[in-house]
């Protein structure tokens, strides 16, 4: 652990007359990992000039990650449905610490495309086994019979999980999905 969280200190506190405390900065390195509590040992020796050591003469400094154990996001900032394909497919990604199960809710919002153009629940979980990086989020299309040109809706990833796991949303926590409709098209002509 030295040298990776924490820089090493050595030197000689000096005490004026009538001083009774002296601060020691122990620098500590942020880094991007999630890492569960971790510690180190802090010790004086050597006192000099008539002075002694009380009890407490060695300490444990804990340190804290404030990094997200497990980091979520889109792909990509936008993805595309046929309406006659009946689907959109969504990857979400997740990375931090995958060595353990994890789960982030979503949720769909409606744009120029309503609830009615996709048959999934407004909201839903999607849940990473150990390991997976990557899921595919499928939310199905209605092919109806109206002649559309594009509409969209909007995919938010949100952090709802208990406070004991700490889950931080990525570059895109939130995608959009243009659903092309070819209903309006003759035939043999592109979108």
């Amino acid at each position: 652990m030295e040298n990776e969280d924490y820089t090493p200190v050595k030197g000689t506190l000096t005490f004026a007359e009538d001083e009774h405390m002296k601060r020691i900065d122990i620098p500590i390195r942020d880094d991007i990992k999630y890492e569960g509590p971790e510690n180190f040992r802090f010790a004086l020796t050597n006192p000099t000039g008539g002075a002694t050591l009380w009890n407490l003469i060695e300490t444990d400094v804990f340190i804290y990650s404030d990094d997200p154990r497990h980091q979520f996001r889109f792909e990509d900032a936008a993805y595309y449905a046929i309406e006659e394909e009946g689907k959109a497919l969504i990857k979400v990604r997740r990375s931090g610490d995958v060595s353990i199960p994890a789960t982030i809710d979503y949720e769909l919002i409606p744009g120029t495309a309503e609830s009615s153009d996709y048959t999934s629940a407004t909201t839903g979980s999607i849940t990473f086994g150990a390991g997976e990086i990557a899921k595919i989020l499928v939310i199905p299309i209605t092919d109806d019979t109206l002649k559309e040109y594009q509409e969209s809706f909007q995919i938010r990833l949100l952090d709802n999980n208990p406070d004991d796991i700490i889950i931080g949303l990525g570059t895109w926590p939130t995608t959009e999905v243009v659903i092309y409709d070819k209903d309006h098209l003759k035939p043999g002509s592109y979108l």
